[in-house]
């Protein structure tokens, strides 16, 4: 019986890992103010899907281009990340930007409008999949800067 109950307990917590890690909890999606943006499916986080976003030059140029002009002080990362819906659509954007000791920064309201804003004119993003099944799906734009300035995007 003993033995019966500890492999229940193992499928169990197996199974919380599994799903907890291919799903986002709905404090992570609370920043959509258009709940009606999502489809139908979870939000699945970018690697839980049939696509993986390596091809950078998707948005590589065109965030460099676009924010050539902007200067960033005293931040040399910046983690973007947002939802691609089923539908191609763009949204939940949330950032977290970095000095070089890692110390969290707090970006310019405008600077931070402006990078969602370039990220949100960019075409033909990959939607993700599950099978055949189109979802909502979580990805993460990482900006490296140099003397405030774009250097990469990856």
């Amino acid at each position: 019986m003993l033995l019966i109950n500890v492999l229940i307990l193992l499928i169990f917590i197996g199974g919380f890992i599994y799903f907890n890690d291919k799903f986002l909890g709905d404090e992570s999606i609370s920043k959509i103010e258009k709940k009606s943006f999502l489809c139908d499916t979870p939000v699945y986080k970018y690697y839980s899907s049939d696509i993986y976003l390596t091809d950078s030059s998707i948005f590589k140029d065109k965030i460099i281009n676009d924010l050539k002009s902007v200067s960033i002080p005293n931040v040399e990362t910046i983690s973007v990340r947002f939802i691609i819906n089923c539908r191609g659509e763009m949204d939940g954007f949330t950032y977290e930007a970095f000095d070089e000791n890692l110390n969290k920064r707090k970006l310019d309201e405008i600077v931070k409008k402006r990078i969602f804003s370039t990220i949100k004119e960019i075409k033909h993003m990959p939607i993700g999949t599950v099978g055949t099944e189109k979802i909502n799906a979580l990805f993460l734009i990482r900006i490296k800067m140099k003397d405030g300035k774009v250097i990469d995007v990856f």
